[in-house]
């Protein structure tokens, strides 16, 4: 019976230790997939850090083109201030053209018409002395009158067409 109760005894210690063992490798394996993580977790942080890197960089140098945009934007705003002011001057000059030329368009049409009024006078006046010149007689006075009667309304037909 003692080698009964000796193996008994070495069974359940058997099982005790293997029961601790069980406990140990769970741990261990447990463990393991711990620092399995771990280190898929260090390399995922190391290539988000990598990420960061490039990301600082490319904000870097999105900054200095923005540094740049702002100063050709300013540059060009200069510029069209510059223009503003040149296109205000010349067109207050045209302005000042424009209305010389108003002016003078006026007078020359005042003198156009001065010198249509004087050249019919003229026409008139020469038609007279031909007239004149071709009649035997001396003319009377209403003769006279009675030619420039018909020329005038002569005139105004030809202007009513």
């Amino acid at each position: 019976m003692k080698s009964n109760y000796d193996g008994f005894r070495g069974w359940l210690n058997y099982i005790r230790d293997y029961n601790d063992n069980k406990d140990l490798l769970g741990e261990n394996t447990l463990e393991k997939e711990l620092r399995e993580e771990i280190e898929k977790l260090k390399d995922n942080s190391k290539e988000k850090d990598n990420l960061l890197v490039l990301r600082n960089k490319r904000i870097d140098s999105c900054n200095e083109e923005i540094i740049d945009l702002k100063r050709r934007n300013d540059e060009i705003r200069r510029n069209m201030q510059e223009m503003g002011k040149e296109n205000k001057k010349l067109h207050e000059k045209l302005q000042e053209k424009e209305t010389a030329r108003r002016k003078n368009a006026g007078a020359i049409g005042g003198l156009k018409a001065k010198i249509n009024e004087l050249t019919k006078d003229l026409e008139r006046a020469n038609q007279k002395i031909t007239w004149l010149k071709t009649n035997q007689k001396a003319p009377t006075k209403e003769e006279i009158i009675a030619y420039e009667t018909r020329q005038r309304e002569v005139e105004k037909r030809q202007k009513q067409k």
